[in-house]
């Protein structure tokens, strides 16, 4: 179980106990079962490997037992409609995306600060080089900018919390032999609100570092070893050094069904390490079941359920 901050690290004012609180909520302070299932789809005709412009459109749905992380541990459905168009240069050695994807969010149950629905913005692109058949490199880079204005009436008075976030990630796969490969990935995201009073506690960079390791046992059967670390930096306040990291360590089953579907199922565990020292660490098992189905060239279906450390 997570350690609660709240109790161990006990403060003389009010407010950097709701700190505490609120830096717990987003990071990793509550075990939690995270349920999705995911649709996506092409709404135009299949397109062909060398078409220049591509739109989609992504329905997500997720389903949480407990939304905030916290000890009401609330019930909550996520909606998400995404349409997505992109430019991608003539494949090559080297390809390069250009994307745009609007989002809508509605939440079925959200909190007294929290908005029922939320528009983000997303713009990306993507460097895709092939230098040998046993190289694979990328660079992606993705900014999103949300309006979330202030809230002021009789119930919740909540300072505006729009924010911009931008995250970067790259990618090195090397082909070990015929039935086996290792990446590695690095990734950062940096968020900034814009309104000072909600920057100070909200403000955050985030750094991970992960490798897989593929291995095939059978034709239709992939073996994966997973590991990685993650850092998470948050401004100190009244003397509490809000920042962690987390470590993580897995192994999982990828198995081809039939020319249409795939499942697979990952297990491992997840250590958090506190900056402060009074704060101790936490650690959890966690498990992750996926099922992925092609019912036509132009849609896809994925279903998963995940039990973990909330990030």
């Amino acid at each position: 179980m997570l350690i609660n901050p709240a109790k161990i690290f006990v403060k003389n004012t009010v407010e950097l106990e709701k700190i505490l609180m609120e830096t717990q909520k987003r990071i990793i302070s509550a075990v939690c079962c995270l349920c999705f299932i995911t649709i996506v789809g092409n709404v135009l005709a299949e397109p062909k490997e060398s078409d220049s412009f591509k739109f989609s459109m992504t329905v997500l749905t997720e389903v949480t037992d407990n939304r905030d992380s916290s000890a009401d541990a609330d019930n909550n459905v996520d909606v998400y409609l995404r349409p997505r168009i992109s430019k991608t240069s003539s494949p090559d050695i080297t390809r390069v995306e250009f994307s745009y994807a609007p989002s809508y969010r509605y939440r079925s149950n959200p909190s007294d600060i929290q908005n029922e629905s939320e528009l983000m913005q997303d713009v990306g692109m993507s460097i895709v080089h092939t230098p040998s058949p046993r190289v694979r490199l990328s660079l992606e880079e993705r900014f999103n900018l949300t309006d979330d204005p202030a809230i002021h009436d009789d119930k919740v008075d909540r300072p505006d919390s729009t924010y911009i976030l931008n995250r970067a990630r790259g990618f090195a796969g090397y082909e070990l032999d015929r039935r086996s490969s290792v990446d590695f990935e690095i990734k950062s995201t940096i968020k900034r609100y814009d309104e000072s009073i909600v920057a100070r506690t909200s403000d955050e960079d985030i750094t991970g570092l992960n490798m897989t390791y593929w291995r095939e046992l059978q034709k239709d059967v992939g073996l994966l070893v997973t590991g990685g670390r993650t850092v998470y930096n948050y401004d100190n306040y009244n003397e509490l050094e809000r920042g962690l990291s987390t470590t993580q360590a897995g192994i999982g089953i990828e198995k081809i069904i039939n020319a249409n579907a795939r499942c697979g199922f990952r297990v491992g565990y997840t250590s958090a390490q506190y900056d402060d020292s009074e704060l101790g660490t936490a650690s959890s098992p966690f498990g992750a079941l996926s099922l992925q189905i092609h019912t036509i060239p132009s849609l896809r279906i994925n279903a998963g359920a995940k039990y973990s450390l909330k990030e």
